[in-house]
């Protein structure tokens, strides 16, 4: 490993540290990804060190490997949940009823931190028109005026935008299948 990259990792590694106890609220989880991030450093080093911005790389990297963390964790946690708790609530019952038992709650958060996570990653452009339309409620008319961009082309956007979430949300296929359809 060349000096100037030791430098870089030693140098940033409290600030990914401090990125990586932000996302995940645990200290060893934060030390993990850490190990993890600095082995795919050294696994891919020649490609690593052709990099122009390195600092930049880490940092994608490490919002990666926090994306893959909650994936994970989630899947863990929905392989745990019975089924028919998914089945047998609507999707608008499980994110607005204050009077959900534990299972229901626990469903309802995991769904939500992965949705969150989802709409996260995506691309600037697709997550900009799911948080202004789908969050805030703006209109296509009203972001097509204010953007300076064809209501046709937002509809597009958002089509990818849901697409892609549906991918990241795979694991909640069925509640997610809901939303889609009960958003139409």
């Amino acid at each position: 490993m060349s000096a100037l990259v030791a430098e870089l990792l030693h140098k940033q590694e409290e600030p990914l540290l401090s990125l990586f106890l932000s996302k995940t609220g645990d200290s060893q989880e934060s030390r993990d990804l850490l190990q993890d991030l600095y082995e795919s450093v050294l696994k891919n080093l020649d490609s690593f060190s052709a990099v122009e911005d390195q600092k930049a790389w880490l940092f994608r990297a490490a919002h990666n490997k926090v994306i893959d963390w909650y994936r994970r964790r989630d899947r863990n946690r929905m392989q745990s949940l019975d089924k028919e708790t998914l089945e047998s609530r609507s999707l608008v019952d499980l994110l607005v009823s204050p009077d959900l038992n534990l299972e229901d709650r626990f469903t309802r958060d995991s769904l939500l931190e992965a949705l969150d996570l989802a709409i996260e990653a995506l691309p600037d452009k697709l997550r900009r028109i799911v948080v202004a339309q789908a969050l805030e409620g703006q209109t296509f008319r009203e972001l097509s005026e204010e953007w300076g961009i064809p209501v046709g082309t937002l509809l597009s956007r958002k089509r990818e935008a849901l697409r892609l979430l549906a991918e990241a949300l795979d694991e909640f296929s069925d509640v997610w299948e809901e939303l889609v359809y009960h958003e139409s």
